[in-house]
This record gives structure tokens, sequence and C-alpha cells, in this order.
């Protein structure tokens, strides 16, 4: 069963899942509120028109907004390293609640996100 986001002062930063969770981290508290808020609407497809990019519009209507709250909520909670949080920080605060932005960063493994042109992929 899917489960919505916990609330930020529920999280329990001994979670063995979590990777060295410092939840005084103010940037962290940032991102993961983003997620939260973005987690409360109902579908981004109600947003999916006056997008500023032509391929946003397939992006907008095949994610909900549920799932791109969960995607990056639960990718920052349990990132494997510090980089990686960090890194997945600084591209949600950059998308400034920007529901275009948010929805192409959850499909940052195949899109590489709206602000990733500078992290390299491993190739396969």
């Amino acid at each position: 069963m899917p489960q919505s986001l916990p609330a930020f002062d529920n999280l329990d930063p001994n979670d063995v899942r979590a990777y060295n969770l410092d939840l005084s981290d103010l940037s962290l508290r940032t991102a993961y509120d983003t997620c939260f808020w973005l987690e409360s609407f109902s579908g981004l497809e109600v947003f999916a028109t006056n997008l500023e990019h032509d391929r946003s519009h397939s992006v907008m209507t095949e994610i909900s907004s549920t799932l791109t709250a969960r995607v990056l909520g639960y990718a920052l909670l349990f990132a494997h390293n510090q980089a990686g949080r960090a890194a997945l920080i600084q591209e949600i605060n950059k998308c400034n609640q920007d529901l275009e932005l948010l929805a192409g960063l959850a499909h940052f493994p195949q899109s590489q996100g709206p602000h990733t042109q500078h992290i390299k992929l491993p190739e396969s």
C-alpha cells in the first residue's frame, strides 16, 4: 500500500534506511516541505496549461502530483549518501515550488531533470 509522506516533525533521524538524516538542516526542511506541499494537490494535469516547455505537458499529465511528491520526498529521506541528498535538496529548492519543474525533476533518472545538466550519470 502506498504511504503518504510523514510530516517532517515526525521523521526519525535514526531510521536505519535514512543515511545520516540531519533534521536540523534548514535546506532539507525546505525541500521536504515542498514535497509535502506538493502531495496535497489533486493532480498536475490541472496545471498543464501555459507551460514553458512543450515536453512538460506529457510529463505533467503522465505523473500525478502525489507520485511526484513521494518520489522526491522519499528520495530525500533515503538517499544513499550525503552528496546525493545535497544535490537533490539543491534541485528541489531551485524549482521554487514550480509544478512544471518539480514534475520534470521527479523524472530525473530518465530526463536528468530541469537543472541537472551539470550532473554526469554513470554509463550503463
